[in-house]
């Protein structure tokens, strides 16, 4: 299978972070850098059901990184954690890292990604007293290899770990964790975003087998949405005529991709599931990028809202562009994609225009041109 030259996967260190409480200034981006190690990291340890396709997925992945010249280095442990599901997890003793990897920023820092394959851990009670995935200082390791550029990917049910971390489920996507499913058969996927790099040569309306997820709410808006679910294809869906499935974010300095699908074995013999999966790990490493990076309207809302006031100019430049931005985001609600994108056109001249800073001025403007290189990805998947 072939994707794409085989350049180095990379980790984009000091990325920008979008809200105020990182105390992180709008400021130009870091260019990508190569992580320590071209190397990424699959983490299949359990501490509650446990899923078939996590041996598979870890195997297909392997086999990636010989092809696309990077390693992969595995943390699935066995372990003792029997429960309704039956006996301990078994791991994958020959290929599990002796110890927790989870140790510091700096450790993880050696990741292009870190790719998170169904850890379930039996928190979804959401009993505070529950053994989690990550304790507390694990964690922490992550959210500082996050705040520090680093990509993160989830496949299938990692939504439905660490679901007493309210960190660790806005990572994942927006909140959203796994609530239930109906029994195994096919439904349609529908591409929203046809210019994301991860969504190049999926199918516009692809029907397949699988285990279909609800969530507990719709991630929409915290999330750039990629694929849909269309309910009206197969039984048990509970969201109704919006349940997405696959969705990117930037968040908190690093980037996140998750597939909600995945759980049937076949997935991961499939070349164009396998090629999405790769495409969203190098999207995550910084690899790739285009088709709006994942940027949100509420991305750009919190740049807008960090801009200093002091100046009649800087006041006029705030209210202008939030205006503009707000009929862009009504107008893109609306499905009215040629209005919002004469909206963005003119909220990224007044930001290359009125902000008086011109680093920040450049920053928003390009974030401005990625919120228009999504909505033209959803036009391009005709919806």
């Amino acid at each position: 299978m072939s994707i794409r030259s085989k350049a180095p996967l990379t980790r984009r260190v000091g990325a920008i972070a979008t809200t105020a409480a990182l105390g992180i200034s709008l400021a130009a981006a870091a260019p990508a850098v190569a992580a320590d190690d071209d190397t990424i990291l699959v983490v299949g340890k359990t501490l509650g059901f446990r899923h078939s396709h996590i041996d598979d997925t870890t195997r297909a992945l392997i086999d990636l990184g010989a092809e696309h010249d990077f390693t992969v280095d595995v943390w699935d442990p066995p372990n003792d954690s029997a429960g309704w599901w039956g006996a301990g997890s078994p791991g994958q003793p020959g290929l599990t890292m002796g110890s927790t990897p989870f140790t510091s920023p700096e450790n993880l820092a050696k990741y292009a990604s870190i790719v998170f394959v169904s850890p379930v851990d039996n928190t979804n009670s959401l009993d505070p007293a529950q053994p989690r995935l990550l304790d507390d200082g694990e964690l922490a390791a992550l959210q500082g290899y996050v705040h520090d550029g680093g990509g993160v990917v989830g496949i299938h049910a990692a939504t439905d770990t660490m679901h007493t971390s309210g960190w660790f489920t806005q990572l994942m996507g927006g909140g959203a964790r796994f609530q239930n499913h109906p029994a195994q058969q096919t439904a349609t996927m529908r591409v929203e975003n046809a210019a994301h790099p991860s969504m190049a040569g999926v199918p516009l309306d692809w029907s397949r087998f699988d285990e279909w997820y609800n969530y507990t709410l719709d991630p929409r808006g915290d999330v750039q949405v990629l694929q849909t679910l269309d309910e009206s294809t197969y039984s048990g869906g509970t969201m109704g005529s919006d349940h997405p499935i696959a969705w990117c974010q930037n968040f908190e300095g690093g980037r996140s991709w998750h597939q909600g699908a995945g759980h049937v074995d076949a997935a991961w013999t499939d070349d164009t599931f396998l090629t999405m999966v790769l495409r969203g790990i190098e999207w995550t490493s910084g690899r790739v990028s285009g088709g709006g990076d994942c940027v949100t309207f509420g991305e750009v809302d919190a740049l807008v809202s960090a801009l200093p006031t002091d100046t009649p100019r800087d006041a006029v430049a705030v209210a202008q562009l939030t205006a503009r931005l707000d009929a862009a985001e009504a107008a893109a609600d609306a499905g009215e994609r040629d209005v919002a994108l004469r909206r963005l056109r003119t909220a990224e001249k007044l930001a290359s225009a009125l902000v008086a800073d011109r680093d920040a001025a450049g920053v928003l403007a390009g974030k401005i041109a990625d919120l228009s290189a999504w909505q033209r990805g959803i036009v391009a998947a005709g919806r």
